[in-house]
């Protein structure tokens, strides 16, 4: 059973763990956006093929903002999601979690 919380988000909802949180997740935004302009590049080849230029012009264009906007949503979001995972977790595993096992990342010499 999912809760909602009152704290002023309403983008916040709890889930079944208490430290557990979902927030709106904006990749799939980015996802939709990138379709449909897969999408309306279909359509703009079969304005195309039907002859009729201007609308393909226009629907190029439509098409390859649609697929720019929403790979950039996507890699934005995936990186503010990084970021912010990396703020709010301080345990040394996380930190460290590009370095070879038994490498603490301190340089302090213990002799």
């Amino acid at each position: 059973m999912t809760r909602h919380t009152t704290t002023g988000d309403d983008l916040t909802t709890t889930g079944p763990n208490g430290h557990q949180t979902l927030k709106r997740d904006w990749t799939w935004v980015g996802y939709v956006l990138a379709c449909a302009g897969i999408a309306l590049l279909g359509v703009g080849l079969t304005a195309a093929g039907y002859g009729f230029y201007g609308w393909t012009w226009i629907i190029a264009a439509a098409s390859t903002t649609c697929v720019v906007v929403g790979v950039c949503v996507v890699i934005f979001e995936h990186r503010r999601r990084v970021n912010s995972e990396s703020e709010d977790h301080s345990d040394t595993e996380h930190e460290h979690r590009y370095l070879p096992r038994g490498f603490s990342g301190n340089h302090t010499d213990s002799r």
